[in-house]
């Protein structure tokens, strides 16, 4: 588990820095007034400006505040009295105090992970943006209509996944179905 969550932290990390260097990125390339769409035939919404300051200021506001808010709740998970774990099979992952500690490590990686998708989804939107608003110089494809079904996937899978993990009936919380002290 420890290594699995080295693991998580510098996936969050490596998400961080790649929407940071993307954002940063995008706002030296884009034009004073943003084109903010997707595909106008897709969504049946006309083109809309705005200016580049507040598309910045509003996606580095939202990033900031659901990176604040996961690593607030993965540091709170740690700290769970076993009272309050609700999870499933909760018989079988609460009776010891080392499948607590699992079940904690668990939601921590969890919450990480979900944070590292918000910002690999956040730095394809600003992607998505770049291509659209940068057309002189990319001949890249302008349709991005697969952008937000794919988002829209992966975060319910992301929310399903500690359903699924906890349901699964296993002889230990390991993977490999054996303790280690």
């Amino acid at each position: 588990m420890v290594v699995l969550g080295r693991f998580v932290k510098f996936f969050w990390f490596i998400s961080l820095l790649l929407f940071f260097t993307m954002l940063f990125a995008a706002y030296y390339y884009w034009p004073q007034i943003v084109d903010v769409k997707l595909n106008k035939d897709v969504y049946g919404n006309d083109d809309l400006y705005v200016r580049k300051e507040n598309v910045f200021y509003f996606v580095v506001g939202f990033v900031s505040i659901a990176n604040l808010i996961m690593t607030f709740l993965a540091s709170a998970v740690s700290k769970l009295p076993t009272s309050l774990i609700k999870v499933p099979n909760a018989s079988f992952w609460t009776d010891s105090v080392e499948k607590i500690s699992v079940v904690k490590a668990i939601l921590k990686n969890w919450v990480l992970v979900f944070s590292g998708l918000i910002n690999v989804l956040s730095t394809l939107f600003l992607l998505a943006l770049l291509v659209i608003n940068y057309q002189d110089q990319m001949t890249a494809s302008r349709n991005f209509e697969w952008l937000l079904p794919v988002s829209f996937v992966l975060m319910a899978l992301a929310i399903l996944y500690p359903l699924i993990r906890f349901n699964i009936k296993k002889y230990s919380a390991y993977d490999d179905g054996y303790f280690k002290s």
